[in-house]
């Protein structure tokens, strides 16, 4: 007699479950895009101060008005002790220091920040204290999201 009800209850929520954990497949997104840049710091400079400089950059950066352009900017540290580990095991490793991730809504609006006076005036010269720029290399990246559990 109760099974029944029981029965079409537990479809209902089951079924919408399964419907609602199945979501379409991921697609390399257009929009946000992302700009990676391949970081060496400049001869002579220490990890540590590499590290330190690096990150008052972010702030000089985050205080002009170009940095309105993006909507996200990270600045990746390698991690030297893993990547020692790494190499002993045999994998290839990178040589660079980091990586610097700026997303936007555009590849024209990110990259115009390279075209801007103030990043000729203030960032340049900054840059050229802790990076080797002639070792720099950037590619503009179109993503797909696997996985962020970090997502609400």
């Amino acid at each position: 007699m109760f099974a029944a009800p029981w029965l079409c209850i537990c479809f209902m929520v089951f079924g919408t479950l399964a419907t609602s954990a199945s979501k379409r497949p991921p697609t390399f997104e257009t929009t946000p895009v992302q700009v990676v840049g391949f970081l060496k710091r400049k001869d002579g400079l220490s990890k540590e101060e590499f590290k330190t400089h690096w990150l008052q950059h972010g702030a000089l950066f985050r205080s002009l008005n170009i940095s309105k352009a993006i909507t996200k900017y990270d600045e990746l540290l390698v991690n030297d002790e893993t990547n020692d580990l790494l190499k002993s095991m045999g994998a290839l490793t990178t040589e660079w220091d980091g990586l610097a991730i700026m997303e936007g809504r555009s590849f024209e609006e990110v990259l115009g920040i390279l075209s801007s006076d103030e990043h000729e005036q203030y960032i340049v010269p900054d840059e050229e204290k802790f990076l080797d720029r002639n070792a720099t290399q950037v590619m503009p990246i179109n993503f797909a999201e696997i996985i962020n559990r970090n997502k609400h």
